[in-house]
């Protein structure tokens, strides 16, 4: 089970890696199914390397395209407005374990090199 926890966040982190092009960022905000639970924030910060807050909020995908559609029809006057004013997040901040990182850093470079050395391989 914990693999199987630690593939999906390396996957997490992959994506953040494109979307933040390698800078790191200074936070995340977990929500909804699993991230209920501290163990599995705590694991993301670990992963991530980012402290994790957690929203308050279960239904994060459905409440952020409510948030696009209200800046996008001028309901809030920014995307920043709208979360500022919708999005809650409970004041627990869940900080990454250093000599956790440093452990997880070795196995997520391994994580990221099996795609590429397997991508060519048939059945």
């Amino acid at each position: 089970i914990r693999a199987v926890m630690e593939g999906v966040i390396f996957s997490l982190k992959q994506g953040l890696d494109l979307i933040l092009g390698g800078s790191p960022g200074d936070r995340l905000i977990a929500s909804g199914g699993a991230c209920r639970n501290p163990g599995w924030r705590q694991m993301i910060a670990d992963i991530t390397g980012m402290p994790v807050h957690h929203s308050t909020q279960d239904e994060a995908a459905a409440f952020g395209a409510a948030l696009l559609a209200g800046a996008g029809t001028g309901y809030y006057s920014s995307l920043e407005e709208a979360c500022e004013k919708a999005v809650r997040i409970e004041d627990a901040l869940i900080y990454p374990r250093m000599e956790v990182v440093e452990k997880y850093q070795s196995a997520y470079r391994y994580y990221t090199s099996l795609y590429p050395a397997t991508k060519d391989l048939r059945n």
